[in-house]
């Protein structure tokens, strides 16, 4: 890879024109300028010494090769430098792998015909104005003896003038995104042949520096026969591509290093503007703008200007673009009419009338010309002169309803017509009139009243009225539909309420209404009133202790009718929780109307315990009540009736039958000596054992055995029945 990319930088030093190339036997590196067109080549110095000019004449022609750079070629240009070692000292195995084909032979052009297939016949024709001269012979001549731009006027920094100097080629065969290899070979009159330069580049590669371009407009001058604008560009806005770094893999496709090989001329100096113009019906292009740069060197200034017939309407903008006619972005669209000031058709006079619900603005409709923009109405606030706007129109509105404003006041109206911007138009003094409204309405009722609890608070919405003579709403409230009062007050700009007043209660059912009101304070009905019952806790007693007790394994539970305090409370719930942890449950999912409840489904040896609530009229609960233990015993295990005892070699065996019910985990073994009374525990078999000997006798004695059964939790049976033997 690292031969490769050697390889790679003697080839890319072929870009520079001010640079031989290494491992190159050409004379120079060759400036290729892509554009739109095509690619731009570079031969010869654009602005040529006098060494330049004894080569040139004895120039024949120069040859031009060209081919496409692939990857491929890449590959298999680094496979050989690795093969070929220590031995590419002065050479250049990529280079030599490019296989070119000759595209022309290029040399200043010699006949008129010549020159209109290069630059075209309007081109010729600047050539002559610049040039001063009236036929084609005389063109030629001039030609022929003048290799300097500077020889041309205005056209000096033309790049048509470079390919009919002959120092730049353009190469219009070409595919845009492909990386092209050119090769010149300078030919001499006496068919000698020097390599002369080569070089690089993508065709079609935008100038991403001039894309961060912006002209703004900042001038705009109308007479009855013209117009003139002028455009604004910063130079600190130029911010010049960087070079890219050139990546050690080399990839034709990679970003990166198509960037290092395109080349553009960035200079500001070198930026030029088109014209487009806007017919009606489509954008045409305009001449090409040369710009002035400024005494402080930081803006360069386009001016434009166009004849016109009297009140001509010209829209354009500018695309700025460099050298070989890469382009940036167009500017904003400006307007310009061939219009005077003295000339403007204003506004001059307005009347008022008062009608209902507003003042009634009208005036003469404006003409329809195309420096207006639209008409700017102002009033008075009807105590000062301060004036604000009421509205923009159309300029071909003639009339306009106020319905912002107060009964009984005067107010002033000033008009004036709005024109294109820039230009400098106006009416200095505005048509005005006064005027005043005392007719109102009477004001539609809100329709869609609705209410939702928010919270603990009761939120009103309704979709207002729309007279225009509104003035706001209020909202009203009661117990019922027939008493209803003021709650808020005057609501503007808006259409909800939310009442957080604190007197409202859980327990009531409330009625609400809303009422409108217009700026001579003429109400409109209430409308049907709608209703709902906040949801704000409601302060009750409740059952403060639960009894309990346990009749034949069923829980009796009793409370405080506590419905008797409170007549708002309808019934009750009862709850309950088997053990020490858990969530307590509903013992039934009826609402329980008697203060009390028989839980049946108790099982032995369960804790319960129990609480309870009151319920209220609108199925909320209160408080619940301290929890309250039951327990339900179980039974004594069923004590063991059959056993048996014998003598065995190891002592006293004592057998009893198996019994399979689950319950039973042990056997508790007792014993004592015949002329005893007490049994004394002397161990314990496991529940699924059916015998234990007893090692710990004597001979001789009498001793009397008894079992006992043992349940979970230790629980033990009695004993009911022993066996006496005698140890032999």
């Amino acid at each position: 890879m690292r031969t490769r990319f050697i390889f790679f930088i003697g080839l890319l030093l072929l870009m520079s024109p001010n640079l031989r190339a290494q491992n190159s036997d050409t004379k120079q590196g060759l400036l290729i300028l892509p554009s739109p067109r095509g690619n731009y080549l570079v031969i010869t110095s654009m602005q040529p010494k006098r060494e330049d000019a004894s080569l040139l004449a004895s120039t024949a022609y120069f040859q031009i090769e060209r081919t496409e750079l692939t990857n491929k070629i890449l590959e298999k240009g680094a496979t050989k430098g690795k093969e070929l070692g220590s031995d590419t000292v002065g050479r250049n195995p990529t280079r030599e792998l490019l296989k070119t084909q000759m595209i022309t032979k290029f040399s200043r052009p010699k006949t008129i015909a010549d020159l209109r297939r290069l630059v075209g016949d309007e081109y010729l024709k600047l050539l002559r104005e610049a040039t001063k001269t009236t036929t084609d012979e005389a063109l030629l001549a001039y030609l022929a003896t003048h290799g300097n731009p500077e020889d041309y006027s205005w056209l000096a920094g033309s790049i048509d003038l470079q390919l009919v100097l002959g120092t730049v080629f353009l190469d219009k065969d070409v595919n845009a995104g492909l990386v092209y290899y050119y090769r010149i070979t300078q030919v001499d009159k006496s068919e000698n042949r020097l390599p002369w330069s080569e070089g690089f580049t993508v065709a079609g590669a935008e100038n991403t520096a001039l894309k961060q371009l912006k002209a703004q407009t900042t001038q705009i001058v109308g007479q009855d026969s013209l117009v003139a604008m002028t455009w604004k560009l910063p130079v600190n806005q130029f911010k010049p591509a960087q070079p890219a770094t050139i990546p050690t893999t080399i990839n034709v496709d990679d970003p990166q290093f198509r960037q290092a090989i395109a080349v553009h001329l960035t200079s500001p100096e070198l930026v030029r503007a088109s014209v487009r113009m806007y017919t009606g019906t489509e954008w045409k292009a305009g001449p090409t703008l040369i710009p002035t740069l400024t005494a402080k060197g930081d803006t360069l200034v386009f001016y434009w200007q166009k004849n016109c017939v009297p009140e001509e309407a010209v829209r354009a903008c500018i695309i700025p673009q460099d050298l070989v006619y890469n382009t940036g972005s167009p500017s904003d669209t400006a307007t310009a009419v061939a219009i005077s000031q003295q000339n403007l058709v204003l506004l001059y006079a307005a009347k008022s009338l008062d009608t209902t619900d507003a003042v009634r603005v009208s005036w003469a409709r404006l003409p329809q010309k195309p420096y207006y923009t639209g008409i700017e109405l102002m009033r008075d606030n009807g105590a000062d002169s301060t004036f604000s706007i009421v509205a923009r129109l159309t300029a071909q509105d003639s009339l306009f309803y106020d319905y912002t404003v107060r009964p009984g006041i005067n107010y002033t109206y000033r008009l004036r017509p709005l024109f294109i911007p820039l230009q400098g138009l106006e009416q200095s003094v505005a048509a005005e009139t006064v005027g005043s409204c005392t007719k109102f309405s009477r004001p539609l009722p809100v329709s869609d009243l609705q209410v939702r609890t928010e919270g603990p608070h009761v939120r009103v919405t309704w979709k207002g009225a729309t007279s225009p003579s509104l003035f706001g709403y209020y909202v009203y409230r009661g117990t019922a539909k027939d008493r209803l009062s003021l709650v808020s007050g005057t609501i503007r700009n808006a259409t909800t309420y939310l009442d957080t007043a604190g007197v409202l209660s859980g327990r009531t059912e409330y009625f609400y209404s809303v009422m409108t009101m217009n700026l001579t304070q003429d109400t409109s009905n209430l409308v049907p009133p709608v209703s709902i019952r906040p949801t704000r806790y409601i302060e009750t007693t409740y059952p403060k202790i639960v009894d309990a007790s346990l009749i034949n394994k069923a829980a009796w539970l009793s409370w405080n009718d506590v419905r008797t305090q409170d007549n708002i409370l309808i019934g009750f719930v009862a709850q309950r929780r088997i053990g020490s942890t858990g969530a307590f449950q509903s013992v039934s999912s009826q609402l329980l109307t008697q203060p009390s409840f028989t839980d049946t489904t108790l099982q032995a040896g369960q804790t319960v315990w129990y609480r309870v609530a009151a319920v209220t009229a609108f199925g909320d609960t209160t408080t619940f009540s301290e929890p309250t233990e039951v327990v339900v015993p179980r039974p004594a295990p069923d004590p063991v009736f059959t056993f048996y005892a014998r003598n065995v070699t190891q002592g006293v065996e004592v057998s009893w039958p198996g019994v399979s019910n689950g319950l039973r985990q042990k056997y508790g073994i007792y014993r004592r000596n015949a002329d005893s009374d007490d049994f004394v525990k002397i161990g314990e078999a496991e529940g699924s054992s059916t015998l234990f000997i007893d090692t710990q006798v004597n001979s001789g004695i009498k001793y009397v055995y008894s079992i006992t059964a043992i349940e979970a939790a230790n629980r033990e049976s009695k004993r009911v029945k022993s066996v006496a033997v005698i140890r032999d």
